[in-house]
């Protein structure tokens, strides 16, 4: 079983693999997944261990070996609310929990809006968008001793980078 702590210098952020559009005055805070927990989980489902074993059984055996002691965070799942100033903050290296602000310009407001006949101002609530695939985020590995490669299998939509 291995930890953040284990993994050394080797424990690092991801690549910002898309990064923000060249937008005037973009604020964009990157937050890239690190590969294993390290003093702070940040959401359920966030790994705090990998296990590397010669079978399933083992690898089961050695989940058991291991005790987690956390403790709970104040929980914000609303948007607006998570970025109140008193709100906890995910990262604390950021001054507050928005991830990125972006305002973009097209056209000649000012000039339509004095020739618009009626002018409707509404607020537009969009669901959330998050990869969420049904199946398990998980990558096997498998070392063909005989054949000198490795085939791995990975739930990805960009297989480019992970080759």
């Amino acid at each position: 079983a291995y930890t953040a702590q284990d993994l050394g210098d080797y424990w690092q952020p991801g690549p910002l693999l898309v990064p923000p559009p060249p937008i005037k005055d973009i604020v964009f805070h990157a937050c890239t997944q690190v590969p294993l927990v390290r003093d702070k989980v940040r959401h359920c489902g966030e790994a705090l261990a990998a296990i590397v074993a010669t079978s399933r059984y083992i690898a089961e055996d050695a989940l058991d070996d291991i005790v987690v002691e956390l403790e709970p965070l104040d929980a914000v799942v609303d948007v607006e609310r998570a970025l109140e100033p008193a709100s906890p903050r995910i990262h604390e290296h950021i001054e507050s929990n928005l991830a990125a602000h972006v305002v973009q310009e097209k056209g000649r407001y000012e000039t339509a809006a004095r020739q618009a006949h009626r002018i409707i101002k509404r607020r537009f609530l969009y669901d959330r968008g998050v990869a969420a695939a049904m199946e398990n985020r998980g990558v096997v590995a498998n070392w063909d001793e005989k054949s000198q490669q490795m085939t791995i299998w990975d739930t990805t939509q960009a297989p480019i980078p992970i080759r």
